[in-house]
């Protein structure tokens, strides 16, 4: 029977040199700040990698589907609105 999980990670390492900007950013905050930045990244990452962040109201396989697009534009777009999602957190951290 597998055991459940108690919710709780200790021990965790965020490398300097694996990821030096979360590193940066991480290490100008107090440890409870920390602890709640982590808690919010990881939910933004959830909610990103199952779509359920809206770009402009419409998903990039949505837009593709009533615009007609190609797979290399359908994939371009998906990666346009990764970037615009990955600048929107970056500048969250330096607020």
């Amino acid at each position: 029977m597998a055991k459940k999980w108690n919710g709780s990670i200790q021990g965790m390492v965020i490398s300097e040199v694996a990821h030096p900007e979360l590193y940066a950013e991480l290490n100008k905050t107090t440890h409870r700040d920390r602890t709640n930045r982590l808690r919010s990244l990881a939910l933004v990452g959830l909610f990103a990698l199952y779509n359920r962040v809206p770009t402009s109201g419409t998903t990039p396989d949505q837009q593709a589907e009533g615009e007609g697009m190609s797979a290399g534009t359908v994939q371009d777009t998906k990666d346009q609105a990764r970037k615009q999602l990955k600048d929107k957190m970056l500048s969250s951290l330096s607020s």
